[in-house]
């Protein structure tokens, strides 16, 4: 559906979002999930805005609605298109009842639907290109991250975080997904839940995730758990681990008296629902030369050296840890 907004409404409704967000004109085409090109096309008003992008933006970043004068169908313009088309296409790759003609207008199809995907509302898929990353630190961590904070469907991977508390950490991910695939993930705010969710939408990526061990569904209903290929390497282990605590690991103070003094520790903890995944927490941190303890709901580290050592040696790539760990350690 294409929106008919007054004259210049539709270009001040883009400009606005891109001085009030700082993002770049791309970002900002990733969350209409269209090419930079097309969003730079609405700007300049030589075409109408989807309305789809429209409450895209406005959900994303809060901005305010502009006044649309009308709703139309996406296809509303297609009896007069179709004429010039049919006789540009002819001109472009000849007569389409020929091999060639067939062969050139399948290939401009092509071409088409991968950088204007939003135009096609028929089902069809292209398969997006994507890197196949070897085994590695970085893509250990991205486990660890989808064991943690990360689903697969059907269609889509996802990471969901904390919109408020985790949107440095959301773009570290965003970078560390382009880095590994060579794809963009588009991103999704829900200010209801406080949520901030990363999409990839790529059939090869879900299925390169499954082959190396992730699972489709119901993480807790599965029982999840680490692949094997992690412990080969005692770097896949750190990093994995990382991946793991930075999603659903917790830097806490533990704070007790003795003798009318108040003593005040930092503790870390990873809290899940997987028992297979706490036992390969557990069994990770162990290799690290740590003495982790499983209650059967979550894996903490307690001693205040090795909370210490744990973000000296392994780190962490989430700001909202450090800062806990910085600010309970100075108490």
């Amino acid at each position: 559906m294409r929106a008919v907004l007054p004259k210049g409404e539709q270009q001040r409704f883009i400009e606005t979002i891109y001085h009030q967000t700082g993002l770049c004109w791309t970002d900002i085409a990733k969350v209409c999930q269209v090419d930079p090109k097309t969003l730079r096309g609405w700007r300049q008003e030589k075409y109408m805005m989807s309305y789809e992008a429209i409450k895209k933006l406005h959900g994303a970043f809060d901005a305010p609605m502009p006044t649309i004068l009308e709703i139309r169908s996406e296809y509303w313009h297609a009896g007069k298109a179709g004429i010039i088309g049919a006789k540009r296409r002819y001109e472009l790759y000849g007569n389409p009842g020929t091999a060639e003609g067939r062969r050139k207008g399948g290939q401009k199809s092509v071409e088409n639907r991968e950088r204007f995907p939003e135009r096609y509302g028929d089902g069809f898929v292209i398969r997006k290109q994507l890197l196949i990353p070897e085994k590695s630190p970085l893509l250990a961590e991205f486990i660890g991250i989808m064991l943690g904070d990360g689903s697969i469907t059907d269609h889509q991977v996802t990471v969901t975080l904390n919109k408020t508390d985790d949107a440095e950490y959301a773009n570290f991910i965003r970078e560390l997904i382009g880095g590994l695939f060579g794809i963009a993930s588009s991103i999704h705010i829900d200010d209801e839940d406080n949520t901030c969710t990363l999409l990839i939408s790529s059939m090869n990526v879900i299925d390169h995730l499954l082959s190396l061990g992730l699972k489709k569904g119901n993480k807790v209903a599965q029982q999840v758990d680490v692949p094997d290929w992690i412990f080969d390497n005692e770097d896949f282990v750190s990093s994995c681990v990382r991946g793991l605590m930075d999603t659903d690991g917790s830097v806490y103070p533990h704070k007790y008296k003795v003798g009318g003094r108040t003593y005040c520790y930092t503790k870390m903890c990873f809290r899940n629902h997987s028992l297979p995944l706490l036992a390969s927490v557990e069994r990770m941190l162990s290799s690290l030369d740590f003495t982790p303890k499983n209650d059967g709901k979550q894996v903490s580290l307690y001693r205040q050296m090795e909370v210490k050592r744990y973000f000296e040696e392994i780190g962490t790539n989430n700001p909202k840890h450090l800062k806990r760990y910085q600010n309970f350690s100075r108490a």
